[in-house]
């Protein structure tokens, strides 16, 4: 489908009005018109076409480029095709041909788009993710009780209101008050609420003042300091007479939960019936994360009437995602895979040390054991590398799983570049026969675990990270001997014959350890399984340190400690398994083999020890807690079916639907 661009002018505006009718707006022309001649304010520079195909109106395209410094990456684009013009490719012609039109912009993003409608579906299509959504409210004058706004400002505080530029003695509290509303609800938007100053708060008013826009501006006062510490504004247009548009409304942290949100609020509308009763409408939008804000408008007598969202994806080129191999790729790709990991570090792990370029290569062509085949991907953008990716293929018990870690550069988040690799990496899951893709060790509350939860992702396991610094810690905690009926020994490398065989048994015994919902099973361990490992880790230069408990009376290994020492991280000990078989359990065998393993470590001038335990092992973070650990950050897993992968990001069929509701 061919279509040609046409820069919107007064004779285009009746067509516009027939496309926006067609499309479902109840706008009048002459409102319509007004809005394209006197946009809001805020919205930068605002551009309008129509789309012709055949000579026909077959679109309308509305840009706008806002202007403030934070936003300069982001255009926001409208597209509207009537109904009778969908699905024949017109949309996606029209979006390809403001491309040109969007350049120095990195992200697009599609901000009043109806929720579940034939606009987000498409959007979707086009590789667009959805990364916020809205509740529009509207306020009826006439339908609405005015004793629901008799609401008293709390103790302590005092109203203030003006309309236009903020009083001198309060703009400075004003504009820091403004800048509150940057910790709001936003979802994954890529629009960012400004930093506002005094000059930023008085530009502002100025431009409403160019645009003879009535700004009301009601604020709470703190008392003791005199200072703003809420606010809610609202604009009047002359152009649309009868209605108000409400804007920010905004408390600081340290004053929220004393009610100052909803009482300025009324505050404001009792001021605006008794000054303006020819108005109708008060329309606000509001985050859909935000229940609390909703609730405080429904109670003031706002009622929901539609809901959008907005979605958004890169202006620039596609994602191409290409493989890495590490002993053979040049040193441009691995400087690039490695350049991403280091910018990641600070944001996603800020309690460890950068990684060096020499380790990360290292870590690359020497993997940890135990995690199956890894391959390794690029993610480029415009020649860039712009995300490291790691994938895995368990075998044995966990061969239904690809565990995905993919990391994007900071600086190009929310650009739907993370998706983009997660679907070019699916067919290779599929192909290999994996039901599950996992996501481990995702810092939580953090960027991933947002975009995960925003695929469909759930989180089925957390984990806590803990660290032993030697250099905190008093070794006097480490004397815990073993208890009476045991003796403790230790090797590094391969068990002991003696032993290998109940220490194999012992090992097996981790699976009753709390594990939440993982799709992670643990082996089933045999003397064969045991040797095995042992060799992986000496093919890769890991030494292996244990330390078991013996029961004196049968001989046999009841509990074991191990702790892995890499050749790229020479400072640092991984400890990993630690288990007890449960008939003997209770009689603190765990805390005394692991506390052997510290003073066993301690001639070795390790800086630290890491562990992670799975957040429900409450017993077990004591343990590590009592012989010296920290927790440092909360770790969490997250899965999905690739079936049910396939069918958010494109390309599934009926077997693989029937997969995804039969998969737990």
């Amino acid at each position: 489908m061919d279509v040609v661009l046409e820069p919107l002018d007064e004779a285009g505006f009746r067509s516009f009005h027939e496309v926006a009718v067609a499309s479902g707006s109840t706008a009048t022309y002459e409102n319509l018109v007004a809005r394209l001649r006197f946009p809001f304010a805020g919205f930068g520079d605002v551009r309008h076409w129509l789309a012709r195909h055949d000579g026909e109106v077959v679109a309308t395209a509305t840009l706008m480029f806002l202007a403030e410094e934070e936003n300069s990456h982001l255009v926001l684009a409208e597209v509207v095709v009537p109904p009778e013009r969908r699905r024949q490719g017109i949309g996606t012609a029209v979006l390809r041909a403001l491309l040109p039109e969007m350049a120095g912009r990195e992200v697009v993003e599609g901000f009043q788009v109806e929720a579940g409608g034939a606009g987000e579906a498409w959007a979707v299509a086009l590789g667009f993710r959805k990364a916020n959504a809205t509740v529009i409210q509207r306020l009826r004058f006439a339908d609405v009780d005015p004793a629901l706004w008799d609401v008293p400002i709390p103790d302590g505080y005092r109203a203030e209101q003006w309309t236009g530029p903020a009083p001198e003695e309060f703009v400075a509290s004003y504009a820091e008050a403004r800048t509150a509303i940057r910790d709001a609800p936003r979802g994954e938007t890529a629009l960012r609420q400004p930093e506002w100053t005094v000059d930023r708060v008085r530009a502002a008013e100025a431009d409403n003042l160019g645009r003879d826009i009535e700004e009301r501006v009601v604020v709470a006062v703190h008392e003791e300091t005199g200072t703003v510490v809420a606010l809610t504004q609202l604009e009047l247009d002359p152009h649309r007479p009868t209605w108000g548009r409400q804007r920010d409304t905004a408390v600081l942290a340290a004053h929220r939960g004393h009610g100052l949100g909803v009482a300025i609020k009324a505050h404001l509308l009792r001021r605006l019936v008794a000054d303006r009763p020819d108005l109708r409408d008060v329309y606000t939008s509001t985050n859909a994360d935000n229940v609390h804000m909703i609730a405080v408008n429904h109670a003031l007598g706002f009622t929901t009437v539609r809901s959008v969202v907005q979605v958004n994806r890169p202006v620039a080129g596609d994602v191409v995602v290409e493989p890495l191999d590490p002993h053979s790729a040049g040193e441009a790709d691995l400087r690039g895979f490695h350049a991403v990991v280091l910018a990641a570090q600070p944001v996603d792990q800020p309690d460890e040390d950068p990684e060096s370029y020499e380790d990360l290569v290292a870590r690359l062509r020497n993997p940890f054991p135990g995690f199956g085949e890894m391959v390794r991907r690029v993610g480029r953008r415009d020649g860039e590398v712009v995300a490291a990716v790691t994938l895995s293929f368990p075998e044995e018990e966990n061969a239904h799983l690809a565990v995905v870690d993919i990391t994007v550069h900071p600086e190009r988040r929310r650009q739907g570049i993370g998706t983009a690799v997660l679907r070019a990496l699916l067919p290779e899951v599929v192909a290999r026969g994996r039901e599950v893709v996992q996501g481990e060790q995702i810092t939580a509350g953090g960027a991933g675990e947002k975009w995960a939860a925003a695929l469909g992702f759930r989180v089925s396991n957390e984990v806590v990270l803990q660290r032993l610094r030697f250099a905190d810690v008093d070794p006097a905690s480490w004397d815990r001997p073993a208890p009476a009926g045991y003796r403790l020994r230790r090797w590094v490398g391969a068990a002991p014959d003696d032993l290998v065989a109940s220490y194999a048994v012992a090992r097996g015994a981790i699976h009753d350890a709390p594990r939440g919902d993982s799709e992670v099973r643990s082996p089933e361990w045999t003397v064969d399984r045991v040797r095995a490992d042992e060799s992986d880790a000496l093919a890769e230069d890991i030494e292996e340190r244990v330390v078991v408990a013996v029961h004196e009376e049968t001989g046999e290994v009841v509990g074991l400690t191990q702790l892995q020492l890499h050749p790229r991280r020479p400072g640092w000990g991984y400890q990993r398994d630690t288990v007890v078989v449960a008939a003997h359990r209770g009689r603190a065998l765990g805390v005394a083999m692991k506390a052997e393993m510290l003073r066993w470590l301690t001639p070795l001038y390790l800086d630290l020890v890491y562990t992670g335990t799975n957040a429900d092992n409450v017993h077990m973070i004591a343990v590590n807690y009592a012989l010296g650990f920290t927790t440092v950050r909360s770790l969490v897993e997250v899965d999905r079916t690739a079936a049910g992968l396939l069918q958010a990001l494109g390309g599934v069929d009926a077997e693989q639907r029937q997969a995804e509701h039969q998969h737990p």
